[in-house]
């Protein structure tokens, strides 16, 4: 599948005429505490499916290796908050503890692989010389480096947001049957 940079739509539906522009807390990310580290996808999706800069002339083997990474994390993320959304409609039907213990951990695994594919995205592109792309690729290579650091870190921060989540809901549950 291949993507027109033209006509996708992201930035609050301004049309992406720039491969390098990107909201900037998917970059850098966001100073201000949120509170939720989940996030939707479709930005980051668009900008790692959007390649046509970094394949021209030719592909290059690191390149190829972290957009596929990067689709992995994406692809992993998605299945996390997938079971992550089960495991809450368990607890709110009050399912037994060890189903919903089991969604919350697959989860969170799921994150951990995210984590992870966002790590070797970064890895690979880093591993790029300066001579392996034109200076317009090399940039883009180089932020999509930060990208995918940058959301490796907010994967960390939402993996432990996802622990406090299933501790508190542990704690009530612990409360309500020694009541």
């Amino acid at each position: 599948m291949r993507f027109d940079p033209q006509t996708i739509t992201v930035n609050n539906g301004r049309p992406d005429t720039s491969p390098l522009e990107i909201s900037p807390a998917l970059e850098t990310g966001s100073t201000a505490p949120l509170s939720t580290h989940w996030i939707p996808l479709h930005e980051l999706i668009a900008h790692w499916t959007a390649v046509d800069t970094l394949l021209l002339p030719t592909p290059v083997a690191p390149l190829l290796t972290a957009i596929g990474h990067a689709l992995f994390a994406l692809s992993r993320e998605t299945r996390a908050l997938r079971l992550y959304t089960l495991a809450w409609q368990k607890q709110q039907w009050h399912a037994p503890r060890a189903i919903t213990n089991s969604r919350y951990h697959q989860a969170v695994r799921h994150l951990h692989e995210a984590a992870h594919h966002w790590n070797r995205a970064a890895f690979s592109l880093d591993s790029l010389l300066p001579t392996d792309l034109d200076p317009t690729a090399l940039a883009r290579a180089r932020q999509l480096s930060r990208i995918a650091r940058t959301q490796q870190e907010r994967l960390w921060k939402l993996t432990d947001e996802v622990h406090a989540d299933v501790e508190t809901w542990q704690a009530q549950q612990d409360k309500e049957v020694s009541a």
